[in-house]
């Protein structure tokens, strides 16, 4: 049975000054008492929805009566579900997260995700993004700054009403106390942003200025940032990449206790940083102590107005039934926890210490945090990302963390981590309802897989992930990862050599270096005029060229460094012809099929991205950053379908989609540069390159 009214109720303070021995009993007031219980069951709701940075979460309507919210009712509560890119499924940074920062603006609405990536040591390839998809719980609370109640009111348990019973002065103080006290007997409060050490003071209400114990207050928390608790500020270069993230507040005291880790020594250990950390806290708060009822309050029947116009009689029936509603408003909604879950783990069902009543799945959502995202034993504990997802149908927690070890790819822990959880009971109607953003997110969704797709059956695989409303089913969905094999080449050391690895060029002495990134090399060429590129590095090739179709490129990256400043051209990026010691790039236009960056001296003002089938089919963009011969700069080119998405340190600088390699093309990851024939100098430093692909190995 789903609760709803015809009319939106409203409240009025009432006097018991007005319900007294002697006074004549008038309909209005009666109204007005009935009013008040329709008022206070359904004065709290709670919506949901999956936001992304930048979007606004809309004002909600109800589904009870049809009321529309103002943002001054409303507050917000978050849980980061997963810190991937919605887009993508994956994360937009190298290695693993640094620090970040989430949240939902209390006056507007607005939601915000920041995410930094880095890798370990000296060489840290920062990258900013707005990663992250929040499931953002809307506490919907009718007239909440607008609302006084001048006595605190109490609850009187009236049992049922005789047609011979008397119509008193005590019965009808006891159904007014009782109607604003339906009002005040659960409500939730926000108590704003704290960080380690700190303390959540009592709850007072809004609206009759009573102090809740915290005997009788459920906090929960939503992370706000990772680094600093004072202000957000990226975090000092001590530090390296993201480890393990707590947090707990006492409930007998308020005391908050924030731990936010941080790996150090190139992942192998981690180091607690003080005072970082932030939390945003809601206090879930109830007057239920010592109120109990029977039987069960679930018979809520709305009365119709017409029975309390003037000279209706008044029934036994009417006040019977203003008793069993007001008792329902009394117990709607209650809350349940705060209660530690991890992976696997069944929320179970509550039942209500006032009456018994047991909730049924529909009648409960699940307001949750991750409070601990320690991904493994020991100390290798540098987290690339989570996602976790609690079944409203079920109640079955499943928790996932990818962390990356010294050494090694992704690792996928099951088992660890743990999210904290207060259940909201709402009785007789969906405790929680669905509200959408205001512009759905850029990932369109679609069609479930087809019958020979190999994820049709959902059985998970070997590098699965997860990708929130993959099917356009409001779900997270299991599915392929976007990158299946990486193909690595660094400096003077080759990893994971497969197709074999061509070098052009001299090749100096390692450059000194200080964290665990592949050596830097010097590669360089003696000024002497040549109409072929002088130096670079190739692999994925034989002898005619490139081996690897565009369909199944995820990403091309390349950490690098040009040091040649003048008479030079530098290429980097995908080609089909071999690129070393060839004349196909010792030119501003290739006679081959290729993606690729170029710094053409004399012609370039900066880097352009490139994309061409032929010399004379070719499409030119510039990416608007300029030529740095000083530091090495993050090249990388992301291909979908026949888009080729062109970055610089992380930052989507161009897009092309024409002039682009058909799926027939065979491509190979390079760099090279030549001396345009000139009697100069070709140097560049190389640190490494890398392919990643969607195909299965």
């Amino acid at each position: 049975m789903s609760l709803t009214l015809s009319q939106i109720p409203g409240f009025s303070d009432l006097s018991n000054a007005s319900l007294e021995a002697g006074d004549i009993a008038h309909s209005i007031h009666l109204a007005k008492i009935d009013s008040n219980g329709n008022f206070g069951v359904a004065r709290t709701e709670i919506f949901t929805g999956f936001f992304t940075n930048g979007q606004t979460v809309p004002l909600p309507t109800s589904p009870i009566d049809g009321y529309n919210y103002s943002r001054s009712e409303l507050m917000y509560a978050w849980a980061t579900g997963s810190t991937f890119n919605y887009a993508t499924g994956s994360i937009s940074g190298t290695d693993a997260l640094w620090f970040a920062a989430w949240g939902v603006n209390q006056s507007t609405g607005l939601v915000s995700t920041f995410e930094a990536y880095r890798r370990s040591g000296d060489h840290s390839d920062p990258t900013q993004s707005n990663d992250g998809v929040l499931f953002v719980y809307v506490i919907a609370q009718r007239q909440n700054n607008a609302i006084i109640i001048a006595t605190p009111p109490t609850f009187t348990d009236l049992g049922s009403y005789a047609s011979d019973d008397p119509f008193n002065e005590s019965l009808a103080q006891a159904l007014n106390d009782n109607s604003k006290f339906s009002i005040v007997a659960s409500e939730v409060i926000y108590m704003g942003e704290f960080v380690d050490g700190g303390t959540v003071p009592q709850p007072v209400s809004l609206l009759d200025g009573h102090t809740y114990a915290y005997a009788n207050v459920k906090f929960m928390a939503s992370w706000r940032w990772t680094a600093s608790g004072s202000s957000f500020a990226q975090p000092d270069s001590t530090v390296e990449q993201l480890g393990p993230m707590q947090w707990s507040i006492n409930a007998g005291t308020g005391a908050v206790d924030i731990t936010v880790q941080y790996s150090i020594d190139g992942g192998e250990n981690v180091t607690t940083k003080a005072n970082h950390g932030r939390i945003s806290v809601i206090a879930f708060c109830d007057r239920l102590s010592g109120v109990t009822l029977s039987p069960a309050a679930d018979d809520f029947v709305e009365i119709d107005s017409d029975l309390f116009l003037p000279g209706e009689p008044l029934r036994a029936s009417t006040i019977n039934q203003m008793i069993k509603n007001q008792e329902q408003a009394v117990c709607t909604p209650e809350f349940f926890g705060p209660t530690d879950y991890g992976d696997g783990d069944t929320i179970s069902l509550p039942t209500s210490p006032v009456d018994g009543y047991n909730y049924a799945r529909n009648e409960v959502i699940y307001v949750w945090e991750w409070n601990d995202t320690t991904p493994n034993t020991g100390t290798h504990l540098r987290i690339a990302s989570w996602a976790a997802v609690v079944d409203q149908a079920t109640g079955t927690v499943d928790l996932k963390i990818w962390r990356v070890p010294p050494g090694s790819a992704f690792d996928q822990t099951d088992g660890f981590g743990s999210i904290k959880v207060v259940t909201v009971g709402i009785r007789q109607r969906a405790a929680s309802v669905a509200i959408d953003p205001t512009a759905p997110p850029s990932a369109t969704g679609g069609s479930p897989p087809s019958t020979d797709d190999p994820f049709a059956d959902g059985a998970p695989r070997r590098g699965d992930i997860w990708r929130f409303n993959l099917y356009n089913d409001a779900k997270w969905d299991l599915a392929a990862a976007p990158i299946r094999c990486v193909y690595c080449m660094g400096g003077t050391t080759t990893l994971l050599n497969f197709g074999g690895v061509n070098q052009l060029g001299t090749a100096s002495a390692p450059l000194p270096h200080g964290d665990n990134d592949c050596t830097p090399t010097d590669f360089s060429a003696a000024a002497s005029g040549t109409t072929v590129t002088r130096i670079g590095a190739t692999q994925l090739v034989n002898g005619n060229g490139g081996l690897v179709p565009p369909n199944t490129i995820h990403r091309y990256s390349n950490y690098w460094k040009p040091t040649s400043t003048s008479s030079v051209r530098y290429w980097l990026g995908l080609a089909q012809a071999l690129a070393l010691n060839t004349a196909f790039f010792a030119s501003d236009t290739p006679n081959t099929i290729y993606a690729a960056f170029r710094y053409s001296a004399g012609v370039d003002s900066g880097w352009q991205a490139v994309a061409g089938i032929s010399n004379a089919a070719f499409t030119v963009v510039s990416t608007g950053v300029g030529f740095d011969s000083t530091q090495a700069h993050l090249f990388e080119i992301a291909v979908e379908q026949s888009t080729f998405y062109f970055y610089i340190d992380g930052i989507l600088v161009a897009t092309i989609s024409s002039n682009t390699p058909a799926s027939t093309a065979r491509l190979a990851p390079f760099w090279c540069a030549d001396n345009k024939n000139l009697a100069a100098t070709t140097a560049a430093t190389h640190y490494w390159m890398s392919l990643s692909l969607k195909c299965s190995v």
